[in-house]
């Protein structure tokens, strides 16, 4: 890839894009020129050596490339509009943008709907919701994940944990059973969050937020239909019989 110049941050640091991790911030975006501008840096002596920069000379402290790759991906020290940008890019970076002719303007429209959506929860909030999409954005970006899933998986499971907690309360289903709350009567008690979650993101793949209005129609159900799949999947009470019945796959020695 090509290296770009590092670029001085206010605070001192330096940091440097290589050609793989721009195109969502900058180009498609055009509203923040300076990407991740209030990303907060981790201490130098905590970064592993791999993620110092080396080989791209003095001053330059981290590499953007290897960081929303990683484990070490830290949401709390991003501000939301650095978040939604991001959001972004792993539609580019995936290939779901070109590949399935996603509208650029229905997907900035449907990750600002997600955003309005989450509420300032200690967990169930925004930076959630983006720390488990990066998650699902490395493991769908995995050579075993390239070499066995269809396109169309990978792009649902991506917008299943991009949508998967739309509207969380910040409680338990079993809160809401004993409150005897509205979702409750709604939904019934098993799995009530979820299939309100599952409500609230069919109802966003439709009109101008909807990122698959250009699929073909066979595939566009089939992405629907796993991502709602997905979201009923995050209901722990069925964590279990998800674990028991993937290592019932798995070979003996395994």
């Amino acid at each position: 890839s090509v290296h770009r110049p590092a670029m001085i941050r206010e605070d001192g640091r330096t940091w440097r894009h290589t050609g793989r991790m721009t195109p969502a911030q900058a180009m498609h975006s055009a509203l923040n020129v300076n990407p991740f501008h209030a990303v907060a840096f981790p201490a130098m002596e905590t970064i592993p050596t791999a993620y110092k920069g080396d080989g791209f000379g003095p001053g330059v402290t981290f590499d953007w490339d290897f960081y929303h790759r990683t484990w070490t991906f830290y949401p709390l020290s991003w501000s939301h509009d650095d978040l939604s940008d991001l959001l972004l890019h792993f539609f580019h970076e995936g290939g779901f943008v070109e590949m399935f002719n996603i509208p650029l303007d229905n997907l900035r429209r449907l990750i600002q709907s997600v955003r309005d959506q989450m509420h300032a929860n200690p967990y169930h909030n925004f930076e959630h919701i983006c720390d488990v999409t990066q998650a699902c954005f490395c493991f769908c970006q995995s050579p075993t994940a390239l070499g066995n899933l269809p396109e169309t998986h990978r792009l649902a499971v991506l917008l299943a944990a991009m949508t998967h907690d739309l509207d969380h309360p910040g409680v338990t289903n079993l809160f809401l059973k004993n409150d005897n709350d509205i979702l409750v009567a709604r939904y019934g008690v098993e799995g009530t969050l979820e299939h309100h979650h599952v409500h609230l993101a069919l109802e966003l793949f439709a009109g101008d937020t909807d990122p698959l209005v250009n699929m073909l129609a066979d595939a566009r159900k089939e992405v629907l239909r796993l991502v709602e799949k997905c979201i009923l999947a995050t209901d722990m009470s069925r964590h279990k019989k998800i674990v028991d019945d993937v290592e019932a796959l798995m070979p003996a020695d395994f």
